[in-house]
């Protein structure tokens, strides 16, 4: 399975993946917040924009 987080060169760009599948729908829950659905209505992943500073991930393990 390919990698499950990623996060972008600039820190900026969180993508958590939940599980395989075709991404049908994308809907935004918030500011910078994005989920994609599958067609069944399946959560495949969760995409976070502009977290740069917002989530200090220092010292998590």
């Amino acid at each position: 399975m390919p990698e499950q987080v990623k996060l972008s060169d600039d820190g900026d760009l969180l993508y958590v993946k939940l599980r395989e599948g075709q991404v049908a729908v994308t809907r935004e829950f918030g500011d910078h917040r994005l989920v994609d659905f599958d067609a069944n209505g399946m959560v495949l992943g969760a995409e976070f924009i502009g977290i740069d500073g917002e989530i200090d991930l220092r010292g998590s393990t």
